[in-house]
């Protein structure tokens, strides 16, 4: 097992596991789908982070902390939203080329 296997071997979301790594191609298509797999996850943590971020400005804030708050709550919500429907797109489209 190499390095990268064993950092993401506990990682498990739907969709890319089910591609073997038999030659060249295929492989650079396990990989792609790993990678995509942890920049979701980073995604996933920072859109939280803002959400957290935001929800702190507002609480804690004047009137004008309460609108800049209210603005990165949404940002996050947003990004998070939008990182969700891209790694969809990616998952469909490394089952459509490996399958």
């Amino acid at each position: 097992m190499n390095l990268f296997d064993r950092i993401t071997s506990d990682i498990f979301l739907p969709g890319i596991h089910d591609i073997p790594c038999f030659g060249v191609f295929n492989c650079l298509g396990y990989y792609a789908g790993k990678a995509f797999e942890i920049l979701f996850l980073l995604v996933v943590a920072g859109g939280i982070i803002a959400i957290l971020y935001g929800g702190f400005t507002v609480i804690s804030g004047g009137e004008k902390a309460f609108e800049n708050g209210k603005k990165i709550v949404i940002r996050g919500i947003v990004g998070v939203i939008i990182g969700a429907l891209a790694y969809i797109s990616v998952v469909a489209l490394l089952r459509t080329l490996y399958s």
